[in-house]
């Protein structure tokens, strides 16, 4: 009988880097199994940096109002299992084995096409939501939008939060290039809440959603809000007028990812989801989503954060501003090293580059010569290094990069058993 660590192993075979985006697939597939995802009342949130903890944050309100709510995220920070979750609980082993085990014997009697990891992992998250009869089920995107297996959703709302430069290979060389992958996720007459976005991206996404007929919610237009200095922001929206808003998660950044969640929940009003705002209040307070600004330790204090881009890495230094740290380092090999240093400069007192265990990941050999780090292979080791460092010259400690550098850091900082091996995807 096949076990959990079984399916795993086949789950990771169909990760292949050969694998090839194909919506159309996906599709074909999804009506083999009924199409699930067509009774699913859902709001699908895309962008370069944000969507995850837009995704969170929304779905923690959805709970608080009393909504039964699933939620997709991907990648996975420590466990397989915590890309689909229903009322913040994540999907039973059980149910994965069994789910995997339906759909890949459609697969082999030729119901439904080849699925790859991302695919298959996507349908059976929408068949298990469909099972569980949720409410409202919240789905980030993977990677883009336009080609995403997450894109066969006919969501009641949508959201694009940021456009910054991303995997340029597959999503395109530009921003306006970007920005037209991740506004394939518009549906005609579905609405639309954008971030704060570049104008040349945003015009993109604008004559999109002109052509589709999508009601359009841009940040000082249709909705504003305004932050503090003590962490709160007010909103104002087309339904909603709310002062003293507070998120749990920590970061200037993370009011303009809050407001947009806000925003989602003040457009869902047209939808049959009244807006609670006291449930909203009480659900940003208490939204989680490790590995972002995430004090793990103290003595010396260690900090994690998965800033994976120039952008997040430039939020990133604006919150620190003012401090430096030992900071351990791990990136992809498709990422602009040199120039994401280069923006943690000033936070760095000592630099330890290391590599997490995924195939993409650029090991510290291969960085610049010219980059002054001391070069470590183990994520395990860095963290060690930079922590004994800390205590014996003083100083604290910042673990960023790549989610699967955090992933690695956090199991070994918190003494982690229950963890499945990670994947890109």
């Amino acid at each position: 009988m096949a076990t959990y660590r079984d399916i795993l192993r086949e789950l990771y075979a169909r990760a292949g880097k050969d694998a090839k985006f194909c919506i159309e697939r996906v599709e074909d597939a999804a009506r083999g199994l009924g199409s699930p995802q067509r009774s699913l009342s859902a709001v699908h949130v895309a962008g370069s940096n944000g969507k995850g903890s837009v995704t969170a944050m929304l779905a923690a309100y959805a709970r608080k109002a009393g909504w039964r709510t699933g939620m997709f995220t991907s990648p996975h920070l420590h466990r397989y299992t915590e890309r689909m979750r229903v009322d913040g609980r994540e999907i039973p082993r059980s149910d994965v084995v069994r789910l995997f085990k339906a759909l890949d014997a459609h697969v082999a009697r030729g119901d439904i096409p080849w699925l790859t990891f991302f695919e298959i992992t996507t349908l059976m998250a929408f068949r298990w939501f469909a099972e569980r009869d949720v409410d409202l089920a919240v789905v980030e995107v993977g990677m883009g939008g336009r080609l995403d297996a997450t894109n066969v959703l006919l969501p009641r709302a949508t959201a694009i939060t940021s456009i910054s430069l991303e995997h340029l290979r597959i999503l395109g060389p530009t921003l306006t290039a970007i920005a037209r992958e991740k506004a394939g996720i518009l549906k005609p007459g579905v609405p639309v809440v954008l971030g704060r976005i570049p104008d040349a991206p945003r015009r993109v996404i604008e004559r999109r959603a002109r052509r589709l007929g999508c009601e359009l919610w841009r940040p000082g237009r249709e909705y504003s809000f305004e932050d503090r200095e003590d962490g709160t922001f007010d909103y104002e929206g087309p339904g909603a007028s709310i002062q003293g808003i507070r998120t749990r998660l920590p970061g200037r950044h993370q009011v303009g990812n809050a407001a947009v969640a806000v925003a989602l929940a003040d457009m869902l009003r047209t939808h049959g989801y009244p807006l609670d705002e006291q449930a909203l209040r009480a659900g940003l307070r208490s939204v989680r989503w490790p590995g972002r600004l995430e004090r793990v330790a103290r003595d010396p204090e260690t900090i994690l954060d998965c800033a994976h881009n120039p952008d997040g890495l430039r939020s990133l230094v604006r919150t620190m501003k003012g401090r430096r740290f030992h900071l351990v380092f791990g990136g992809m090999a498709d990422k602009p090293i040199t120039r994401m240093l280069t923006l943690l400069e000033p936070i760095t007192h000592r630099l330890y580059v290391t590599a997490p265990g995924v195939p993409r990941a650029l090991m510290p050999r291969d960085y610049p010569r010219k980059i002054k780090a001391i070069r470590i292979d183990s994520v395990a080791r860095a963290v060690d290094r930079a922590r004994a460092d800390a205590r014996k010259k003083g100083g604290d400690v910042l673990v960023t990069g790549s989610i699967f550098t955090i992933s690695e850091a956090r199991a070994h900082i918190k003494k982690l058993k229950d963890t499945d091996p990670l994947i890109t995807m």
